[in-house]
């Protein structure tokens, strides 16, 4: 049987992720999934993270066994090194922060005790770990809680994680601006990953509250946007989240409430907030998710009626909204629920296009089978809301299933090896884990748990393109190289600049670039050859780069589809989730600056560099690496130079003595490991 281009694609993207993680370089051919022990499971398609009710049987706070606590409300990150964490409330006490007290029984709530727990993929979400789990924050008691995550990671040093969640005991309606009435918003912070999460949280309530004339207001959850803009003498790009408000308008006899959604930035990675604009974001709006346009505008996606959301734009150069309250947009009559939107930079054949996405339960009057609808969007799209609003999107027919059956709240990311993560709420439950479809009328109404899901998707089903994929960072397309300046060096080195790249999309290199794989290694693994496959790099493709024109940054293109080589030693990764140690720098080889110029030299310690192009050799002989060009050319080095990227690791030589100078033909001992200069 013939698979399809996109069924060939997908299985090639599965032996590379297997390929990175061989202890030999060699090549691999894969014909079927691989398989995991028991405990882990693979996510190519859709896998349970959470499970409701949960099997946890002890509450800490009551001292009591309880068998079937809830999960609610994911929220997902990417961290540093390809890890994936998907955050969601562990509802002790079934409902919402503060519902067991305002008599909504149905909810069977009884406590305000909420955990928030999350636990972490470390390859991109292809595989979890189910026997491990983590906290943000463990509930003391059972009148405080910590739920609704939003959580962004730092785009800069992706080990800072900035969690914000409602908190304490009182109910959003219930809530009032007055010292003891508020319901609390905490700020969480991590600088290493989500691995420890400081001394608890800072309370943002007061601050926050006297800059704002409202009753009651949450962090709406999922993912806080960091924008591209960074304020002039600030470390952190702007933040840009949006609250979920309420105020009580009228007198006690004839008292109603009036919802909106507004938007909030920060400039210091959550410390303190401000509001953008002078006016609201979505008259009438619920929870709502913000996301950047290509002009660096910012759209805001809010829960309104049903299946209608309402949209509204912020103009941040302008400090102010291009309509009044919004632009409503009716999708479908389901009920109303949190989602996602996301804007999604795609090499579709070719041509960068820019696709808006948004997930929402599709099924009248309930909350069930969520879709994804995308739009392509056009320059215009950037600044007439109505036009972004009700023009272009895909029918539900149409939208992309991503949750069938009893669904609701979703969030997504783009993840960096070019796939979007989703996590969701998927399987009802209610009143304490009786299965939704069989809990009678005046029992419960609506669910007070989910199992929280999780899939890695291709753009291109979702817009259902062949061949099309996602750019996860625009700012990839911008190159630098790498020139030798040392004026010592007279090989051919000196006439070029040089760099390595490795892309989950194909591009096409500008006049001048030749772009090569490496086919071969020397007997005593001393050159490697490498062969011209021309200036288009193709998806998945590792690949050296020479610039004859001896540029410090070029500018690549998106191009067409394009197949990688079978035959390509070099190795890739989309993500620095590949750690150098002193155990094993001496199997890995980087392109870089060494004592003679551009060659492949031992890495530093830490992670591999996200994008690049590395080699991986068990028993290595030398150093570092020179280049040599299969029609017999021989590039860069006139002999093998010393690996300077370690110089930090003593050298000595095979009497044990320490060697200042070790760049003299010879065999030497570092980290444990020969090596020789030739």
């Amino acid at each position: 049987m013939k698979n399809s281009k996109g069924e060939i694609r997908s299985l090639m993207g599965i032996c590379r992720q297997a390929l990175e993680r061989q202890k030999h370089l060699q090549l691999i051919f894969c014909s079927s999934l691989l398989l995991f022990p028991g405990n882990m499971v693979q996510a190519q398609t859709e896998v349970e993270v959470f499970k409701s009710p949960c099997d946890e049987i002890y509450n800490s706070v009551t001292k009591a066994n309880q068998t079937n606590v809830p999960h609610r409300i994911p929220a997902i990150v990417e961290a540093a090194h390809g890890e994936i964490l998907v955050f969601a409330d562990k509802r002790w006490g079934y409902g919402d922060i503060g519902q067991h007290k305002v008599g909504v029984a149905c909810n069977g709530a009884t406590s305000s005790q909420i955990d928030i727990v999350f636990r972490r993929s470390t390859d991109l979400g292809v595989t979890w770990d189910l026997t491990k789990r983590e906290f943000v924050s463990r509930a003391t008691s059972g009148s405080d809680a910590s739920g609704d995550v939003a959580v962004v990671a730092n785009r800069e040093n992706r080990e800072e994680i900035l969690v914000i969640t409602a908190g304490g005991d009182v109910f959003f309606t219930e809530s009032e601006n007055k010292a003891g009435g508020r319901l609390q918003i905490r700020r969480y912070y991590s600088n290493d990953g989500g691995a420890t999460w400081g001394n608890g949280y800072t309370d943002l309530t007061e601050d926050i509250y006297t800059k704002l004339d409202y009753d009651g207001m949450f962090f709406s959850s999922g993912r806080i946007l960091q924008s591209t803009y960074k304020a002039s003498g600030k470390r952190y790009c702007r933040l840009y989240a949006v609250l979920a408000t309420i105020k009580w308008e009228g007198n006690w006899y004839n008292q109603k409430s009036v919802a909106s959604s507004v938007l909030l930035c920060s400039d210091d990675f959550g410390a303190t907030w401000q509001l953008c604009g002078d006016e609201i974001a979505v008259s009438g709006g619920d929870e709502a998710k913000a996301e950047e346009l290509p002009n660096g505008n910012i759209v805001v996606s809010a829960k309104y009626k049903n299946g209608t959301r309402k949209f509204n734009i912020y103009d941040p150069k302008e400090n102010k909204w291009l309509s009044d309250g919004g632009v409503e947009y009716t999708f479908n009559q389901s009920t109303a629920t949190n989602g996602e939107m996301l804007i999604v930079p795609v090499n579709n054949d070719g041509t960068l296009e820019y696709y808006v996405l948004q997930s929402i339960p599709t099924t009248d009057n309930a909350r069930s089978d969520v879709k994804i609808y995308y739009k392509k969007l056009s320059e215009a799209d950037y600044t007439n809301v109505t036009r972004f609003a009700t023009s272009g999107w895909c029918s539900t027919a149409d939208a992309y299933m991503l949750a069938e059956g009893t669904a609701a709240y979703s969030t997504m990311i783009i993840q960096s090896d070019g796939k979007i993560g989703a996590a969701y709420e998927k399987n009802a439950y209610a009143c304490g884990g009786v299965p939704q479809s069989i809990a009678h009328w005046g029992q419960c109404n609506h669910a007070t748990g989910y199992d929280i899901m999780y899939k890695r998707i291709s753009i291109a089903d979702i817009i259902k393109s062949e061949g099309a994929e996602i750019i996860s960072d625009v700012n990839l397309l911008n190159k630098k190289m790498h020139v030798c300046t040392d004026e010592a060096h007279t090989q051919a080195s000196s006439a070029y600049s040089w760099a390595t790249l490795y892309l989950p999309f194909t591009v096409h290199v500008p006049e001048g670039v030749t772009a090569y794989k490496v086919t071969g290694i020397s007997e005593d693994k001393s050159l490697i050859d490498i062969e011209a496959i021309g200036n288009v790099v193709p998806a998945g493709e590792p690949v050296v780069l020479r610039d004859e024109m001896k540029r410090t940054e070029i500018k690549l293109e998106v191009y067409a589809y394009a197949e990688a080589s079978a035959d390509n030693l070099l190795q890739g990764c989309c993500s620095e989730n590949i750690e150098i140690t002193d155990d094993n720098y001496a199997s890995y080889y980087v392109l870089s600056h060494g004592s003679r110029c551009e060659a492949f030299y031992f890495p530093p310690n830490g992670y591999l560099k996200a994008h690049l192009a590395y080699l991986r050799i068990e028993q290595p002989q030398a150093a570092s690496l020179m280049l040599r060009v299969v029609d017999g050319e021989t590039t860069e080095i006139n002999g093998v130079g010393m690996d300077v990227l370690r110089e930090e690791v003593p050298v000595y030589d095979l009497g044990g003595r320490r060697v200042q100078d070790a760049t003299q033909p010879g065999v030497y001992i570092r980290g444990g490991k020969k090596y020789i200069v030739r």
